[in-house]
């Protein structure tokens, strides 16, 4: 039996948002499309989202930003 690693693995994003503003930017698309925060080009930082790596059970995560 064979496990895919990608369903093991959560993803969070603890910051969201970027100063750079490349005109390719996907991330900018998303953000704007799920109204995720006001102004993209001010990022923030979520510190609430560090509490779901406080579970007991062992979790993967991939921390982006």
């Amino acid at each position: 039996m064979s496990i895919c690693i990608k369903d093991q693995i959560q993803n969070m994003n603890i910051v969201i948002g970027c100063t750079v503003g490349c005109t390719y930017c996907y991330a900018r698309n998303n953000v704007k499309r799920w109204h995720m925060i006001d102004d993209f080009a001010d990022p923030e930082f979520f510190p609430g989202k560090l509490k779901m790596m406080e579970k007991k059970r062992p979790q993967n995560f991939l921390l982006t930003g």
